[in-house]
């Protein structure tokens, strides 16, 4: 076990990295966060007496050279840095390490668990990964300061909603469909008007912010840590029920793509953006003011849960690996994760300076960042074309106006395909 990870000897070791994200390859100049980042990786290499040799590369690249080395008998490189929606494949097809095992390795250490990666990235007894990313990857609402006072309501009304652990769904709904104006004086509604929301990514990223946030999701872990299919869970279809009305309830979203939502809620005309943070950066030069609140929670539920994107990063160990190699991994990977606070922690420090106005979205953000939580549909439902199929596409679908597909139809009709493809990995992994 590892008490004090920054006191390893690596021996002068190299640890090549392939990654994705470009983690390990931070441009100091481009920010703070950046800078903090850089800063760590030179003090890992002093402290535990090693070299990094880092390829950039893509999701699907690193798929196909870690597939054809291990074909070959041998493990591409030390470490691998892949996103979580293709993690699920190294695990399934038994290209990468139960760092459970790994000797240099703690993975009881709360730092080693954040952001529930490694509890989504179990199988069997094994835990597969940690996050490399994730602290700006929390979906979270905007709101239009002018238009909710224009509302009657005071600028700090869902500041306190949020305290009091009263800013739900309910609410959310509430206020977005008293927020819709005609302003132009114009039948129907158009970009003229004043809307309640925009969402982005309602269709993946808001709906597993959802399941998250009433203890459910479309794949699920069972005791054993084999996979189990779960969309006919009530939660599920209750759940995406509840995301299609909001979204069709004074909201615009229909037939665009993300940058012209985020565009729009920035030009004033809607009182709610709800999306991931990465879009707040977009919206800093809007003319009015606005804050920033955690997702809202179904009513019922404990706090304001919500989902890790499935676009961040995780760290992985390659299978066949010498034992010196294995151990040299593992003992960076936790002297990193060791150290990754401070990265988290600079850049929810340069939000607060660059992006946010008040004190309150600071916190907020701070809250949202704590509670977030791994779902493992984001790691195994792109394995295949039929789990993909039967998760994620089937909450598409459904919420795609122009299909208009019902849910309930369209889980039975994938039904026996996801659970034919989960068995194959049940039985590959193992």
């Amino acid at each position: 076990n590892i008490t004090d990870p920054l006191s390893a000897n690596l021996k002068g070791a190299t640890i090549t990295i392939y990654s994705t994200g470009g983690n390990f390859s931070p441009k100091a100049s481009e920010s703070k966060t950046n800078k903090v980042a850089a800063d760590n990786l030179k003090k890992l290499q002093s402290k535990l007496n090693c070299k990094l040799d880092v390829k950039d590369t893509t999701a699907e690249k690193l798929k196909g050279s870690v597939t054809t080395s291990a074909a070959a008998g041998k493990a591409l490189c030390q470490i691998i840095d892949p996103t979580l929606y293709t993690s699920g494949y190294y695990i399934a097809s038994g290209l990468v390490t139960d760092l459970s095992k790994v000797s240099s390795m703690d993975m009881s250490k709360d730092y080693m668990r954040r952001f529930g990666v490694a509890d989504a990235m179990r199988f069997g007894s094994g835990t597969y990964a940690v996050c490399t990313e994730g602290y700006d990857r929390v979906y979270m609402v905007a709101f239009n300061k002018r238009i909710l006072k224009e509302m009657g309501y005071a600028e700090d009304y869902i500041y306190k909603l949020v305290d009091a652990g009263n800013w739900t769904i309910d609410e959310y709904n509430k206020l977005s469909k008293a927020a819709v104006k005609d302003l132009d004086g114009k039948p129907g509604m158009s970009d003229a008007d004043q809307y309640g929301q925009v969402m982005i990514d309602h269709e993946t990223g808001i709906s597993a912010a959802l399941f998250a946030n009433v203890g459910t999701s479309m794949i699920k872990i069972d005791s054993n840590g084999k996979l189990t299919y779960n969309m006919n869970d009530p939660l599920i279809v209750n759940t995406v029920t509840s995301i299609g009305e909001i979204a069709r309830n004074g909201s615009r979203y229909l037939n665009d793509e993300w940058r012209s939502r985020v565009a729009f809620f920035a030009s004033g005309k809607a009182l709610f953006m709800w999306a991931p943070i990465t879009n707040i950066p977009s919206i800093v030069n809007m003319k009015d003011d606005y804050g920033l609140v955690p997702s809202p929670k179904v009513s019922g539920s404990k706090d304001y849960t919500t989902a890790l994107d499935l676009n961040c990063r995780v760290l992985m160990v390659p299978a066949g690996l010498s034992a010196k190699d294995q151990a040299n991994a593992g003992a960076f990977i936790q002297a990193y994760e060791y150290l990754f606070g401070d990265v988290i922690k600079a850049n929810q420090s340069e939000y607060g300076n660059r992006y946010l106005r008040d004190t309150e979205s600071l916190k907020f953000l701070k809250m949202a960042s704590e509670q977030l939580k791994t779902d493992p549909s984001a790691a195994y439902g792109w394995y295949s074309e039929d789990i993909l199929t039967g998760t994620y596409r089937v909450v598409w679908n459904y919420l795609n106006d122009s299909l208009k597909t019902p849910m309930a139809a369209a889980i039975e009709s994938g039904k026996n395909a996801v659970t034919a493809a989960l068995n194959d990995i049940n039985k590959l992994a193992k």
